[in-house]
């Protein structure tokens, strides 16, 4: 996805490049329609404002694919961070799914659910014999 912005942000600055160059012809051909008037040649002041009116109407015609482009842009930028901020979250219930998958229990509930009472009685009774020993270790000293 952000190589899809890049692409998009590349393409808006080569319009940037493009509409700049425009700019600098319209005032060319602005500054060529004076020079013509100055002189008195109607017919290449014409001629220059013809021009100069091409040029001017390629010009609005970059300045909006440029805008469309720049608001693509900031809507995928928008979207990406939506993105980023999902992945970021936690969803118990899958991470839940998850665990059960990884222990079995998903697969075999009962199995699982008597496993975890035996670990819990062997825990329980691993304690208890530990209690038992370090009462007899108290008791003798």
């Amino acid at each position: 996805a952000k190589e899809y912005i890049l692409a998009f942000a590349t393409e808006a600055k080569r319009y940037e490049k493009d509409i700049d160059a425009a700019m600098a012809e319209l005032s060319l051909w602005t500054s060529r329609v004076s020079l013509a008037e100055s002189k008195g040649a109607a017919e290449l002041a014409q001629a220059a404002r013809a021009k100069a009116g091409e040029v001017a109407a390629r010009l609005e015609s970059l300045k909006a694919e440029k805008r469309s482009l720049d608001s693509k842009v900031e809507a995928m930028k928008g979207s990406l961070r939506g993105i980023k901020a999902a992945e970021r979250s936690v969803d118990a219930d899958r991470l839940l799914a998850e665990m059960q998958l990884a222990t079995g229990e998903a697969l075999e509930p009962e199995a699982a659910a008597t496993d975890a009472a035996f670990a819990k009685l062997e825990k329980a009774s691993g304690v208890e014999s530990e209690l038992e020993a370090l009462k007899r270790k108290m008791g003798q000293s």
